[in-house]
């Protein structure tokens, strides 16, 4: 028996988990084994705990779960083979959706380089944050390639869409901010023309330093604000 006492098989049960209570059924003390067992079959019925792993698990803990079962004897593997049928179907399931967030994630990818000089300091993580903000509508209307002046920092940038209008920063640790075009309450165009400044209902804002060539840009954002106006 363990210092700390014998496994606690209810509380694994709780909360679902596998791991320690597949391993519990190559024990010596066969209660144990029941128990666990037993437990096993619960889980693969609990729908909450369902959900839980479709949230929270990656495919290489379904991949560890799924050998540990192959290395147990063939009557083990069929008391608790629903439990690993619905693992399997899970993990199939990711397979295809981190498959499907590969592809899309390779896409914005190409379209972001399509539109900006390079991909010099993005990372996996920037474009999770696009990914995010642009939700399905993917399609870039405008965009606009700025100076970094900070240390360490290759550009920014501003993207926008039919929703949004996005701004970057690509420094060491790279930032996305995004306004809806349709909750801009503020537009304003800056002395000279050398800068706009957009401001939404919550008080977020976004600075942008413009110049002439940026005349269609600057229109598209302020003929949505000016209909925003119109109809509040």
């Amino acid at each position: 028996m363990s210092l700390f006492g014998p496994p606690d098989v209810d509380k694994y049960s709780k909360n679902g988990n596998i791991k320690k209570l597949v391993k519990l059924l190559t024990n010596k003390d066969s209660r144990l084994v029941s128990d666990a067992l037993n437990a096993l079959q619960q889980i693969a019925n609990d729908k909450e705990l369902e959900k839980a792993r479709i949230e929270e698990w990656f495919p290489y803990q379904y991949e560890n779960i799924i050998k540990r079962i192959e290395k147990l004897d063939s009557d083990k593997q069929e008391s608790i083979k629903q439990l690993v049928k619905i693992l399997q179907i899970e993990k199939d399931e990711l397979d295809k959706k981190n498959e499907a967030d590969k592809h899309e994630k390779d896409e914005l990818k190409k379209r972001f380089e399509d539109s900006f000089s390079s991909l010099s300091g993005t990372t996996d993580d920037f474009f999770n944050d696009l990914l995010k903000i642009l939700g399905e509508n993917k399609d870039f209307l405008h965009t606009m390639e700025l100076l970094n002046t900070r240390a360490m920092g290759n550009f920014n940038g501003v993207i926008v869409t039919r929703d949004e209008i996005i701004y970057f920063e690509l420094n060491v640790f790279p930032k996305v901010m995004s306004i809806r075009l349709d909750e801009i309450r503020e537009f304003k165009y800056g002395f000279l023309n050398t800068s706009i400044k957009i401001k939404n209902i919550f008080g977020d804002y976004i600075k942008i330093p413009v110049d002439e060539t940026d005349k269609v840009l600057v229109e598209y954002i302020e003929g949505r604000y000016k209909k925003n106006i119109e109809e509040n």
